[in-house]
């Protein structure tokens, strides 16, 4: 596998992953950490999909994500 696959198989890997974080809540989380969670996930999906149907790359999408979950 190429350098360049690889990197891309990685950040497919990082994108699932940290939606699949966002799709459980936390043991002891209060009313308004669920309320906020469920909004990010919401928002995270729709990035996702929508970058996926525009054909960009994972990574592309995992920087985004990122951006996003750190500037809220």
């Amino acid at each position: 596998m190429a350098a360049t696959e690889l990197k891309e198989a990685n950040c497919h890997k990082a994108v699932e992953e940290g939606l699949n974080v966002l799709r459980h809540p936390a043991p002891n989380g209060k009313a308004r950490d669920e309320a906020r969670r469920k909004e990010l996930l919401s928002m995270m999906e729709r990035l996702v999909e929508t970058s996926r149907r525009q054909g960009k790359s994972d990574c592309e999408t995992w920087g985004q994500m990122m951006k996003k979950a750190f500037t809220q």
